[in-house]
């Protein structure tokens, strides 16, 4: 669900996504050691359905 929330880009953060700005902060390493991952624009679902998987 993160995943899905973190990718979403904002208009906030110039079009990135907060995924896009922890990585360029933090690192890509960090990221993956926290299991954070980037979802295609594609595949993004905020809808609740999400939890049901």
């Amino acid at each position: 669900m993160m995943d899905h929330i973190n990718s979403y880009r904002r208009k906030k953060l110039n079009g990135k996504s907060p995924y896009e700005a922890f990585c360029f902060y933090y690192g890509k390493d960090l990221a993956d050691k926290l299991e954070c991952h980037e979802v295609a624009a594609n595949s993004i679902n905020l809808t609740p359905g999400l939890l049901k998987r």
